[in-house]
């Protein structure tokens, strides 16, 4: 068996409503999780020459993380985003 000291998970959700989101883990104790997420509540948000800040990347923290556990993590993907979550041992 393979035991990876970390593992990426890249989500995308292009929907108008979030999604619940389960991943578990076989013997995979991670410790740490970093999350940074693209998003906007309007899908056609862009920025521009004068607002540049329209849509940037968020790291998370504090409450906004993932639950994470033993076996596994749960979350709540936010609509129109894409999100990279890393896990480390």
């Amino acid at each position: 068996m393979i035991v990876a000291a970390e593992l990426t998970v890249k989500i995308v959700n292009t929907g108008n409503q979030t999604v619940p989101l389960n991943i578990g883990f076989d013997d995979q104790a991670y410790q740490k999780v970093n999350v940074t997420t693209l998003q906007n509540d309007d899908p056609n948000a862009f920025n521009t020459a004068e607002q540049q800040d329209t849509v940037v990347p968020r790291a998370l923290s504090g409450s906004d993380l993932p639950v994470l556990g033993p076996s596994g993590f749960t979350w709540t993907v936010p609509v129109f985003s894409s999100t990279v979550i890393q896990f480390d041992k």
